[in-house]
């Protein structure tokens, strides 16, 4: 009962499969026959894009090669074609772009004996011209995007869609590198992947991005479009760095260089506080990577620093304006879009301008500009606080002073993929920042004198407190390099005024929540304190005295007057307690007026604002008491409870051995 237009249908259809071949692919891309009612171009196409890569899988030259050959001059046929390209031709011919680039790619520069690989170049270059400029984007884009194309037809690739975007009109190119730029950042270089390939790629998307960039006019409109392309190409450049720096310079940790090794950058102040013994002294041109010379050679790093020039100077409002105001709000943000300067890439630009010579490298794309310590400084902390809050690795907690196990990131192909903007954060500091604050201090001093200010607009005590938390939840670092690094980090709060540095204490104290950093602060507290108290004459007025008495109890009250856990607050309490016996010890005449402060009723006037500590103590007591019930409480392994385990645990570290190696909790507490 089939209708006899739905028969002729039907009969037209099998003749169109029948049809779809390569051959047929070929003529109708000459201009010799045309497309048949029914017949389905996308499924000619489909087995033009099959016969390709199967030819470049291959890699033989046999019938693949052949076939390969007779697709590629089919479609230079066409589109030369007088007076105009057959349109099958120029229709088709952009989807196979990323085919033709790869078979383009397998000839050399002068290499006339590869038939394919010459005839692809010469189609590729001809396709560019005759074909629909939106349309080469939008399929060589995808390719890009792709994880095919290999590298020297990813190079290529870059060349081409720099063409074909040039050969648009003025007015709208802006708006397919508004797509464009994203589009290369997140899917491009993803795909790319080899630390050898990486700066070459980096290379041609810098002269991709740079020709872009228009012939400014003083009076320009930031409305035109000449601006809003400029802005696109700065933010570009700077956006490169995040993507390519963890592949091009890979770290595998932070380890601690003698002063004055071959590690030690030239140039670099090689100590922090002066002193003559190399293995005493925190060095910040100690600092370096394990394996560094290996995986950052100077070609890779200029490769870097290129970007780097030529978007120093794209931003209209300049890029030194945007150093000094770096986003420490919101300091892993992507700045606010796709294309809008992120704080993770001026700092990454801080730290590359830091490297040994990167100035001189620079120029003449970037002369050298003229700071004072201070606002240098200003520039400098801000990176390292970004730096150190871009965090790619689940926290490991370490105590300061303990060694960091390596996990197995150090091999070849585990840390080349992890961009450690902590590491880098650290070295910063250690190399270039801690220094530049003992000389901003020694500059001037007033620069110290207070937490805010035109002198110091960081956040000092935000910028430690994060120093800090990094050293103790960063694996990879070496134990003198974290201990050199705390060093430093300690040193750099010592140069504030007292009362600022206090502030800075108290703040930490309060808001941190690492037991290991809490400690650090207080034992810092009580060596700043104690020296403090102990220079204070017994003859002059005891308001001084009063005033560090007042800083005593705020500091007892916040370690001790909340929820310690004997696990989480060992550091915090011992720190506490440290200052506490060195306050009973104390002798007259400071001592007892110390000592007045830590009971209440013995006298309204002398004990104004003092603490019970001895009821705080009790009160940590209990919380001992109630966690080691919690153990008894708790089923443990073999038949043995926890409390148990934890006596006999203590007992062996203690060095005890066989069944006496249990030691008695409540005794020790």
């Amino acid at each position: 009962r089939t209708s006899a237009p739905a028969l002729q249908a039907a009969a037209e259809g099998m003749e169109a499969s029948a049809l779809a071949t390569l051959e047929r692919f070929a003529l109708l891309a000459e201009g010799t026959v045309e497309l048949v009612r029914g017949e389905d171009s996308l499924e000619l196409l489909a087995l033009a894009r099959a016969t390709a890569q199967s030819a470049l899988g291959s890699g033989d030259g046999g019938e693949g090669a052949a076939a390969l050959l007779r697709l590629i001059r089919s479609l230079t046929t066409g589109l030369n074609a007088k007076p105009k390209p057959i349109t099958f031709a120029k229709e088709q011919a952009p989807e196979l772009i990323g085919e033709l680039l790869t078979a383009a790619c397998d000839a050399a520069d002068g290499d006339t004996e590869n038939c394919v690989g010459v005839d692809a170049r010469q189609l590729v270059e001809l396709l560019v011209v005759k074909c629909r400029p939106q349309e080469v984007y939008t399929f060589l884009l995808e390719a890009l995007c792709g994880s095919d194309l290999l590298p020297a037809a990813r190079v290529r690739g870059v060349d081409l869609l720099c063409t074909t975007l040039m050969a648009m009109q003025d007015s709208k190119r802006h708006m397919f590198l508004g797509s464009c730029f994203p589009a290369l950042l997140k899917r491009s270089l993803v795909a790319t992947i080899s630390a050898e390939f990486m700066p070459t790629y980096i290379d041609a998307l810098r002269n991709f991005a740079v020709a872009f960039v228009p012939d400014m006019e003083e009076d320009i409109a930031e409305t035109d479009p000449a601006t809003i392309v400029m802005s696109m190409v700065s933010v570009f450049l700077l956006k490169l760095l995040p993507q390519a720096l963890p592949v091009v310079a890979p770290i595998e940790g932070l380890e601690l260089a003698l002063c004055g090794s071959a590690d030690a950058d030239a140039g670099c102040p090689t100590t922090l506080q002066g002193e003559s013994d190399p293995k005493k002294v925190c060095s910040p041109s100690g600092i370096h990577r394990p394996g560094s010379a290996s995986g950052s050679s100077p070609a890779k790093s200029l490769r870097l620093r290129r970007p780097c020039g030529a978007a120093s100077g794209g931003d209209s409002r300049g890029l030194l304006p945007l150093l000094e105001e770096i986003e420490l709000g919101d300091p892993t943000g992507d700045g606010g879009g796709d294309l809008e300067i992120s704080p993770l890439c001026l700092s990454l630009f801080v730290l590359l301008t830091e490297m040994p010579l990167c100035w001189h490298r620079l120029q003449p794309q970037v002369l050298p500009v003229m700071l004072s310590p201070a606002r240098r400084l200003n520039v400098l902390m801000r990176s390292c606080y970004v730096l150190v809050s871009h965090t790619d690795d689940a926290p490991d907690v370490v105590d300061l002073g303990e060694a960091c196990t390596n996990t197995g990131s150090g091999s070849a192909g585990g840390f080349a993929a992890r961009p450690r903007w902590v590491h880098r954060g650290l070295e910063l500091f250690g190399r270039c920042a801690g220094p530049m604050l003992h000389l901003a201090a020694a500059h001037n001093q007033k620069a110290f004198q207070s937490l805010s200010g035109p002198l110091c607009r960081w956040h000092p005590q935000r910028t430690f407190q994060a120093l800090l938390e990094a050293l103790a939840s960063t694996g990879d670092i070496e134990r003198e390099a974290r201990g050199a690094l705390f060093c430093a980090v300690r040193d750099a709060m010592q140069r504030f005024a007292w009362p600022c540095r206090f502030e800075m204490y108290r703040n930490i104290i309060k808001k941190c929540r690492v037991d290991s950093i809490i400690g650090a602060v207080v034992t810092m507290f009580k060596d700043d304190w104690w020296s403090i108290v102990q220079a204070m004459s017994p003859d002059e007025d005891r308001k001084d005295l009063a005033e560090e008495r007042a800083r005593l109890i705020e500091i007892l009250k916040a370690t001790l007057s909340g929820d310690v856990q004997i696990v989480d607050g060992m550091d915090t309490l011992t720190a506490s307690l440290n200052i506490a016996r060195l306050v009973a010890l104390a002798r007259a005449p400071a001592g007892a007026f110390l000592r007045a402060s830590l009971r209440t009723g013995i006298g309204a006037v002398a004990n104004a604002g003092a603490i019970d500590l001895d009821a705080l103590l009790r009160g940590v007591s209990q919380q001992i008491d109630f966690e080691l019930r919690l153990l008894d409480a708790s089923p443990g392994v073999g038949g043995e409870g926890l409390a148990d385990l934890a006596a006999r645990a203590m007992g062996e570290a203690l060095g005890r051995s066989g069944e006496e190696a249990a030691v008695d909790l409540q005794a020790i507490k």
